[in-house]
């Protein structure tokens, strides 16, 4: 039955969308579907309407879902603004006393956050800390998200700091969301602080921080920092591809660079209008700010 079980998986996992689908049901039909074959199934629904009709399939044959069906669920809810749904799961799981699993219990909590549910995401994360507070690290990444989403950027930096004292290694993901926020924030002492921080603990930036530490730079006019950032981008395996709202605010900020370039360098004429930004010299750049070459 276990052989049998896992090759239907295999077959499930290679086929088409529509192949799949009526390989399936031919299965389900002879009774041979089970948790992990609905889960599968749900993962690739194309809606939360779709998956949750094979939520119910599964339930009238008297199969129980698992963390990770519950899971799939809650995300396609998630991604459609079903709140309402995602309400129900939650206090089915609670009444069965069920929701114990972090990666379960984070998801609960981005999707309350990215639904602009915060004070339902933070009462949530206070209920189940004060009774079970054993958080791991993926539940307090999801944590430090949820108080910089309520602005409670304190709360996030002792979140982070408790991370430390479980003798947890924070990641670039723990950080990225207040970076991003101090950025938002144009708190740049704030977010040179937190690389440093980082920098102590050599943790690597991902992608979503090189992009806020970008707006960073370019909203405090440090021009010379960026391209020296940009240069030293492919060092850390990221693409120097960036959200269109940072390149805009890199233009704006660019054309107040080259007006004080312009007038540093005396009668050398600037860049025309429309022409793409020319990063400045090493002497103009140390000029800029103080001989640095590296953010901060």
């Amino acid at each position: 039955r276990i052989a049998e079980s896992k090759q239907i998986m295999m077959k499930l996992k290679q086929l088409s969308s529509h192949e799949c689908m009526q390989f399936f049901r031919s299965i389900s039909l002879q009774g041979k579907a089970d948790v992990y074959h609905y889960t599968e199934m749900i993962s690739k629904s194309s809606s939360a309407s779709e998956a949750e009709e094979l939520m119910q399939g599964m339930l009238m044959r008297g199969i129980a879902p698992t963390t990770a069906t519950y899971t799939l669920m809650l995300k396609k809810y998630q991604e459609e603004g079903k709140m309402q749904e995602v309400r129900q799961i939650v206090e089915e799981l609670e009444a069965r006393d069920s929701l114990r699993d972090n990666h379960l219990r984070s998801i609960v909590i981005y999707a309350f956050c990215r639904n602009h549910g915060y004070s339902e995401a933070e009462k949530f994360w206070n209920t189940f800390k004060r009774r079970d507070p054993k958080p791991d690290l993926v539940l307090y990444n999801s944590a430090v998200y949820m108080f910089t989403r309520l602005n409670k950027l304190y709360e996030a930096r002792m979140t982070i700091r408790e991370v430390k004292q479980a003798g947890l290694h924070a990641t670039a993901q723990t950080y990225t969301p207040l970076i991003d926020r101090y950025a938002n924030l144009r708190m740049f002492e704030e977010v040179k602080a937190i690389l440093e921080e980082m920098d102590s603990e050599r943790i690597m930036l991902d992608k979503r921080a090189f992009n806020a530490i970008m707006r960073t730079l370019s909203r405090s006019g440090k021009m010379q920092n960026m391209y020296n950032l940009i240069s030293n981008m492919h060092n850390f395996g990221i693409d120097s591809q960036f959200e269109p709202r940072l390149i805009l605010d890199f233009l704006v900020c660019d054309e107040n660079f080259h007006a004080k370039e312009k007038h540093l360098s005396g009668d050398r004429e600037g860049p025309q209008p429309g022409s793409p930004p020319q990063p400045p010299t090493s002497q103009e750049g140390q000029q800029e700010d103080g001989g640095q070459k590296n953010f901060p």
